[in-house]
């Protein structure tokens, strides 16, 4: 499983900066993981946000983003050690069955924490808003790592 750029980046951001990045809107100087000043600046527009929930959701994406980078690392290295167990043998090996349970279990990891990074930005908003944060947010959740869609010919 080759992880997505895209999603990465989107996962990352978990809120605002994905919509900007679903929606084709050209990318602009971020740091790491995607989150720009602008796109802050967009979910507090967006969501009807005061000042001081931007603040504490600017803290607890500062947070998560380096959690998630760890999490994107795990993923990597797990689909690596997927790739090279598949390539090296010809059956499916007990090593290479352990590797995908590893795979599989880093992959919920890293969405049990996304969910729960979701939850904590949607505590800082208004009901309403939150609700609408969470209904844009939720196609994330379904698999974060999912690589691009191959279509058979």
């Amino acid at each position: 499983m080759k992880l997505h750029a895209g999603w990465v980046i989107v996962a990352a951001v978990a809120f605002g900066g994905a919509v900007y990045f679903w929606q084709g809107h050209a990318p602009v100087r971020a740091d790491s993981h995607g989150t720009s000043q602008r796109e802050l600046a967009w979910l507090q527009q967006e969501f009807h946000l005061n000042a001081a929930a931007m603040d504490r959701i600017a803290r607890i994406h500062q947070e998560y983003t380096g959690q998630c980078e760890r999490m994107c690392d795990e993923i990597n290295a797990s689909d690596a050690e997927v790739r090279r167990l598949v390539l090296a043998n010809r059956t499916l090996t007990a090593d290479l069955e352990a590797a995908l349970v590893r795979s599989t279990s880093t992959v919920a990891v890293c969405q049990r924490r996304m969910v729960e990074h979701f939850y904590d930005i949607a505590r800082e908003m208004p009901e309403t808003e939150a609700q609408r944060y969470l209904t844009m947010m939720s196609p994330m959740i379904e698999h974060p790592a999912a690589p691009p869609r191959m279509h058979a010919h």
